[in-house]
C-alpha cells in the first residue's frame, strides 16, 4: 500500500461522519451511540470502570451529568475528544462552560445582629 492510501485509511478510520455527529449532538441518542461503538471494538462501559479499577456506575453516570475525568476517559476509548463526544458541555475553547468547584463566599462579611436589644436576660447594673 502507497502512503496516501495508509493515511487516507487512517483519516476514514478517525473522521466522524455526518450522521454520527447529529446522534453525538443529541444527548437522549448519545448514551446509545457510545454503548454502540465501545461494543464494536469489544469493551462496554463496566469494562472501561474495571480498567481503572473503578464501580462500574461511574462511567454510566459520566453519560448522564458532568463528570470530566469520566468523560474524557471515555473519549479515550473512542478515540476522539470530550470536546467532539459531549459538545454542549464544553466552550469553544475546549474547556468545562459549567462552574468548577465550590462555590466563592462572599468577601464582605455582615455580622447579624439578632439579639433583641431588650431581648436581655440580666438586669442592667448600676454604677456605684
Amino acid at each position: 500500500m502507497m502512503v496516501w492510501q495508509l493515511l487516507a485509511m487512517f483519516i476514514y478510520m478517525n473522521h466522524i461522519d455526518l450522521p454520527a455527529k447529529a446522534v453525538i449532538r443529541d444527548p437522549k441518542h448519545r448514551a446509545g451511540w457510545i454503548i454502540y461503538q465501545l461494543k464494536l471494538r469489544g469493551e462496554s462501559l463496566a469494562s472501561v470502570a474495571r480498567k481503572y479499577g473503578k464501580r462500574r456506575q461511574l462511567p454510566t453516570m459520566a453519560l448522564r451529568v458532568p463528570y470530566p475525568l469520566w468523560e474524557k476517559r471515555i473519549a479515550d476509548m473512542l478515540e476522539l475528544t470530550p470536546q467532539e463526544l459531549f459538545p454542549e458541555r464544553y466552550d469553544r475553547n475546549g474547556l468545562p462552560n459549567r462552574p468548577m468547584g465550590r462555590p466563592k463566599k462572599s468577601s464582605v462579611m455582615t455580622p447579624k445582629n439578632s439579639t433583641p436589644k431588650k431581648g436581655r436576660n440580666v438586669k442592667d447594673r448600676k454604677v456605684a
